[in-house]
C-alpha cells in the first residue's frame, strides 16, 4: 500500500482558514485543498490509508498524510483532501433542479456499487451533512474517516448494506411523509429495511406519485416540498 505523505515542522500554514470543527478533526481550508487535523488518532487510520489509493469521482479521500518532525505514526497530524464547494442536503437552494437531483444520486449508486465490488467498501458515516451537491450538479461524499474495506466479505452483501446506508439517510431528508401512496410506502420500506430497492428509484418514484396527486409538473425542490405539504394534510 503506497502512502503520500509529507513531514512538517511547522503546519501553521495549513490552519488559517477555519471551515468546521466535528467530532474527530477540525478542518481547514489550504488552496484548492481542506486540511483535516485530527483531535485524536483515527481507530481506522490502516483503512484511511488504503482509501488514499482509491480513485473516485464521488467520495471526497484523504490525498496527503501530515505528519510532524518525523515520518511516525505517533506524529500523524491529519491529512489533504479536495476541497469541494457546495451546499449540504439539508441547505439545499428551493430553485436547484429536482429531477437531475435525483438522477445524480443514481450516478452516486454506480459508482459506489463498482468501488464495493473492487475493493470491499461499507460506508460507515453517512450523514445527511456530509453529502455535498456541488455547484457543478454533482454529489459527494465527504467525511469517509470511518469506512472501511473488506473485499474478502460477499459483494452483494456489502452493495445492499451500503444502499441501505444511503437510504436511511437520503430519503427522510426528501420524503417526509412516505405515505404518498402504497407503491411508495412499499419501496422506502423495502430499501431501508432490506435494500431491495434502490434510494434513486424511491426518490424518483417520489416525483411521479407526487405529480399523480397534485397534477403538477414538479421541476424544481421548492416544488417538490410544497407538493409534499400537501400530503401531509
Amino acid at each position: 500500500m503506497n502512502e503520500k505523505f509529507k513531514v512538517v515542522n511547522n503546519y501553521d500554514y495549513l490552519t488559517k482558514d477555519f471551515i468546521a470543527e466535528g467530532q474527530n478533526g477540525i478542518c481547514y481550508k489550504y488552496n484548492d485543498q481542506v486540511f483535516k487535523k485530527f483531535k485524536n488518532k483515527p481507530m481506522f487510520l490502516f483503512f484511511l490509508k488504503a482509501l488514499s489509493n482509491i480513485n473516485s469521482n464521488s467520495l471526497i479521500l484523504p490525498q496527503e498524510f501530515i505528519y510532524l518532525n518525523e515520518y511516525n505514526s505517533k506524529n500523524i497530524l491529519g491529512y489533504l483532501m479536495k476541497y469541494v464547494d457546495g451546499s449540504k442536503l439539508n441547505n439545499l437552494p428551493d430553485l436547484i433542479n429536482i429531477k437531475e437531483l435525483f438522477n445524480n444520486i443514481d450516478l452516486l449508486e454506480k459508482e459506489i456499487k463498482e468501488l464495493t465490488i473492487e475493493y470491499g467498501l461499507l460506508l460507515k458515516d453517512v450523514h445527511i451533512d456530509n453529502i455535498i451537491y456541488t455547484n457543478n450538479n454533482e454529489i459527494k461524499i465527504i467525511d469517509n474517516d470511518n469506512d472501511v474495506l473488506n473485499p474478502n466479505d460477499e459483494a452483494y452483501d456489502n452493495y445492499r448494506y451500503n444502499m441501505k446506508e444511503l437510504g436511511l439517510t437520503l430519503l427522510p431528508a426528501f420524503i417526509t411523509n412516505k405515505n404518498i401512496s402504497n407503491n411508495i410506502s412499499k419501496l422506502y420500506d423495502e430499501c431501508i429495511i432490506n435494500a431491495k430497492a434502490k434510494p434513486s428509484i424511491v426518490l424518483n418514484e417520489s416525483i411521479l406519485e407526487l405529480e399523480k396527486f397534485t397534477g403538477n409538473n414538479i421541476n424544481t425542490l421548492h416544488d417538490y416540498n410544497e407538493s409534499m405539504k400537501l400530503i401531509r394534510k
